[in-house]
């Protein structure tokens, strides 16, 4: 019986062993599952935070490319109302010049008639002092 009874301690500190090693097992395993879950969470969270900051950025860039747009649009059609300015202005410019050269040629005409007639007038003088 004292056998059995040593053999008996010796099973029982074995088993006292292992579940020490269970619980030092346990106590590590649900030491890394509480890790794993917060990170999880956290990693949760911030791809959640990073979904509404991009809803918010893209609703402000769909805002910012509307405005654009318009912007764009409106620049337009200011460029083809000046456009249009600027093709009157040429067609105005291009009529003062022909008026121009016109008026020009007909100086020039009268500055030679009104030479010739006063040489002619000097010569009528002169040939009739003479």
């Amino acid at each position: 019986m004292k056998d059995e009874r040593s053999s008996l301690i010796y099973v029982l500190a074995d088993y006292k062993q292992l579940l020490l090693q269970y619980k030092a097992k346990f106590a590590q395993t649900a030491r890394q599952t509480v890790f794993w879950k917060v990170t999880a969470i956290g990693c949760i969270i911030i791809i959640f935070s990073l979904g509404v900051v991009m809803y918010f950025w893209l609703q402000d860039a769909g805002k910012v490319f509307a405005d654009s747009k318009n912007s764009i649009s409106q620049l337009n059609l200011r460029l083809e109302k000046i456009t249009l300015r600027l093709d009157e202005t040429q067609d105005e410019l291009k009529a003062a010049k022909d008026e121009l050269r016109f008026k020009g040629e007909a100086i020039g005409r009268l500055e030679q008639g009104i030479s010739s007639a006063s040489k002619r007038l000097v010569e009528n003088l002169l040939r009739s002092r003479q």
